[in-house]
């Protein structure tokens, strides 16, 4: 018994007045989305190594605030012990070598003695390291630095935080091109619920990218 080759080939697909336009913008998202997938991906990668950049500057300024702060810690240890030999050679009567240690003090402790000998006995503060003339460069210096660091790293997390919104419109756009693709292999209706689907996730990723800061 013979069978017809004819016979059991596979129905010719029915064609829909649909089919032409689903093809049309199947073709058009396909091509925008891979464009603003690329675009999406060139952005969140220049976004990640502008954020590696901002760390490393904001880790430098971090550890020239801390050199400040560790020279700040040793002058201020200098000017205590120097005051601790004024307030002994007090005890001991010997008002030349007060009078020496005075002269001698450093440029930023000078101002805050003299200050503090010219208070009377009962209104000093215990140092004259608390006196509002006792400024350190350094401590000014490390809070520059210390300012610096913050704002870097500031903006390096927002460098983050955009590069992570650029890969999320990645995949957004790598989304539609997959769905448009696959429009064209389902009949009619099911190929407009994807080409519908496909347009409005697209509509969705250029409000988001709308958003963004391009470099």
């Amino acid at each position: 018994m013979r069978y017809d080759r004819a016979t059991m080939s596979e129905a010719p697909r029915k064609t829909h007045w649909t089919d032409r336009y689903v093809d049309i913008a199947s073709v058009a998202l396909i091509s925008l989305a891979s464009v603003l997938t690329a675009l999406c991906g060139y952005q969140s990668s220049l976004y990640a190594t502008q954020r590696t950049q901002l760390f490393s500057s904001a880790n430098v300024h971090r550890v020239t605030a801390a050199s400040y702060a560790g020279r700040s810690n040793a002058l201020e240890i200098i000017d205590v012990g120097l005051f601790v030999q004024y307030i002994a050679a007090g005890t001991t009567g010997d008002a030349t070598l007060q009078r020496y240690i005075v002269e001698h003090l450093r440029p930023e402790m000078r101002p805050a003695m003299n200050a503090w000998l010219a208070l009377k006995p009962g209104a000093r503060p215990n140092s004259p390291l608390a006196m509002p003339e006792y400024k350190l460069a350094t401590d000014a210096d490390a809070q520059r630095e210390t300012a610096l660091a913050e704002g870097l790293f500031a903006r390096a997390e927002e460098a983050g935080a955009l590069s992570d919104r650029f890969v999320k419109a990645t995949v957004t756009f790598a989304t539609v091109s997959f769905l448009a693709a696959m429009s064209t292999k389902f009949f009619y209706p099911l190929h407009l619920v994807m080409i519908v689907l496909s347009a409005a996730i697209f509509l969705y990723g250029l409000v988001h990218i709308a958003q963004l800061r391009f470099i």
